[in-house]
């Protein structure tokens, strides 16, 4: 992530799905990881910079917040983040890391880039 995120990693949320979370989205797309990456990088690229932020949460209000990627937004307080493709629970956090805060999720987050309707 150090070589996507660049130098300003320090102070970032992450909402980090479970595999579960991607064995879920690989079947859903009926492709694998590794098939995923070879096929669409830049989509690949665009989802983790979506589940990351600058920002971070309030544990009481649900907020708009910022992500990495230009332009997209995701609607999240401790419990839930609504994305622009996709919505998650949270079932773990915040787990304070040495770049910031995370919180697990039981499903990956999906920004518009992805081609929801």
């Amino acid at each position: 992530m150090a070589p996507l995120l660049g130098e300003e990693a320090a102070g970032l949320m992450a909402f980090a799905p479970t595999d579960a979370a991607f064995d879920n989205l690989f079947a859903a797309l009926n492709t694998t990881g590794e098939a995923l990456l070879n096929s669409s990088l830049p989509l690949v690229t665009d989802v983790l910079k979506y589940h990351v932020s600058p920002d971070m949460l309030d544990e009481a209000t649900l907020e708009r917040i910022t992500t990495l990627l230009p332009g997209e937004t995701l609607l999240a307080d401790e419990q839930m983040v609504e994305a622009a493709c996709s919505n998650a629970t949270v079932s773990v956090g915040p787990v304070e890391t040495c770049s910031g805060m995370a919180y697990v999720i039981d499903h990956v987050l999906l920004p518009s880039s992805a081609g929801c309707a």
